[in-house]
């Protein structure tokens, strides 16, 4: 909506008051009406102003304690989230449920339900190494390169080999990076191997803070993953 920018009123002139019809009891109605309708006015005049959007506020400054954090975040590598996951590219748009995603050290075991797959659970299982599709039709890809099959059976582009650290709101260990961090100290936006991840909505799970939505694109793909629950195992 267009806003009018206010009118000055040249200097040594008085502006004349906006003079209201008499409220006689003869035209009380017609007067509350009038008053009704200004009033009115006024809030939708209001309401269509434009509010700046709010953006998270984030700094290159280091918590104190961020290498611990860190270094504790490495160490866990025994973990299970369950929510969604959502994947786009300029050819298609694709979404998910993670019924289970269940990592242990470098090997995970993938159960999602998609159209995409057919009806039914389709499991992913591997390693940055390998990887096996079985599709809900019980049929079984194998590959040894992980993210050259996910990308020819289902058009994904996901970098299997830094996910499960970035799933955490932490670096890959393997690749330089730059960080930026939220007001509260946690990761705000990870800058590696040409992709940009963006961890948020942090929840406190057995006394560490791990994403409840992480962001991951590049030029021409991004990945959105929604957990609706952690679970950590011992080890």
């Amino acid at each position: 909506m267009l806003t009018q920018p206010p009118i000055t009123q040249p200097p040594g002139r008085n502006r004349p008051a906006i003079a209201f019809p008499c409220c006689s009891n003869s035209c009380s109605a017609s007067c509350s009406t009038f008053l009704f309708l200004a009033a009115v006015l006024t809030t939708l005049l209001s309401a269509c102003s434009t509010n700046p959007e709010i953006t998270t506020p984030s700094t290159l400054v280091q918590p104190e304690d961020w290498n611990d954090r860190m270094n504790r975040l490495h160490q866990l590598e025994n973990w299970s989230v369950y929510g969604k996951i959502g994947v786009r590219s300029p050819d298609q748009s694709d979404s998910a449920v993670i019924n289970e995603w269940k990592q242990a050290g470098d090997l995970f075991r993938i159960k999602l339900s998609s159209a995409l797959f057919g009806i039914g659970a389709t499991i992913l299982e591997g390693s940055d190494e390998e990887l096996f599709i079985t599709r809900s039709d019980g049929e079984i890809i194998h590959s040894r390169d992980p993210e050259q099959l996910l990308r020819t059976q289902t058009g994904w582009q996901v970098p299997l080999t830094s996910i499960p650290c970035w799933i955490k709101g932490i670096p890959s260990p393997q690749e330089e990076y730059s960080i930026t961090f939220d007001n509260q100290g946690n990761p705000h936006t990870i800058i590696q191997s040409g992709w940009r991840i963006t961890p948020g909505r942090y929840k406190k799970t057995d006394e560490m803070y791990l994403p409840g939505k992480i962001v991951i694109s590049n030029t021409t793909n991004k990945i959105t993953l929604i957990i609706a629950r952690w679970t950590l195992t011992p080890p």
